[in-house]
Formats: C-alpha cells, sequence, structure tokens
C-alpha cells in the first residue's frame, strides 16, 4: 500500500526526468502557467493527479510509468529496453545509425528509380 501523496508522485517524476522547475514542466505539458503543477507540489486542498494529466505526462513522456502515477508504486519509469547491436549484411549497425541508414536507402531507392526510369524510356 503506498502513502505517497501526489505532490511526492509527482516530484519524483520530475525528478528522474531531471525536470527541477514546475513552470517548465507545466509549459512541456501545456500548460500557460506553472500553478497546475506547483498546486498539486504543494498539496493544496483538492488539487490531484487528475485522469487529464496523466494522460498529458504519458503523451508528452512515454517511458513514465502510468501506473506509478495512479498508484505511486513501482518504478517512476519503464524498464528501458536495451538494444544490441544486431548483424545487418554482416555489419554491426545501433539504433543511434538508424537515422544515417534511412538516408542512404532513400538515397539508393532514388538512384535505382532513375536507373530504372532510363532503361525504361530506352526500351
Amino acid at each position: 500500500m503506498n502513502n505517497k501523496s501526489d505532490g511526492e508522485i509527482l516530484n519524483e517524476v520530475m525528478q528522474e526526468l531531471g525536470i527541477t522547475n514546475a513552470s517548465h514542466f507545466a509549459r512541456e505539458l501545456g500548460y500557460a502557467n506553472g500553478s497546475a503543477i506547483s498546486n498539486i507540489l504543494r498539496g493544496e486542498s483538492g488539487k490531484y493527479i487528475s485522469e487529464k494529466l496523466i494522460t498529458k505526462i504519458t503523451n508528452r513522456y512515454p517511458l513514465v510509468e502510468e501506473f506509478y502515477l495512479r498508484k505511486g508504486e513501482g518504478s517512476v519509469l519503464k524498464e528501458k529496453v536495451s538494444l544490441e547491436s544486431h548483424s545487418i549484411n554482416d555489419s554491426n549497425y545501433t539504433l543511434n545509425d538508424l537515422p544515417t541508414l534511412i538516408a542512404e536507402l532513400i538515397k539508393e531507392q532514388k538512384r535505382t528509380n532513375e536507373l530504372l526510369s532510363e532503361f525504361v524510356n530506352k526500351n
């Protein structure tokens, strides 16, 4: 059973995300000012983590565990999936290489399309 207040839960989420400013966090979630977040952090009466706030947080920060926001139990963040290097055509690529690989594939595809177009036009 959890005894954490909504303010404590929200504070721990912010800490895990490396956010130290309630106003900044609120703006990241689409609020005009930080009062919505600050009121919860201060434990003001009637201020709590609402369904709307849970949705805003999990949409903006998908690694935040929804169950933690609701119950204050378990891990604040979802388990990180470790992506190991995988062999593609005898070369090792990591997730960080993905944008470059995609750009290269697009470039190759464009060149292939040009060659096919030339071939079709000649015949």
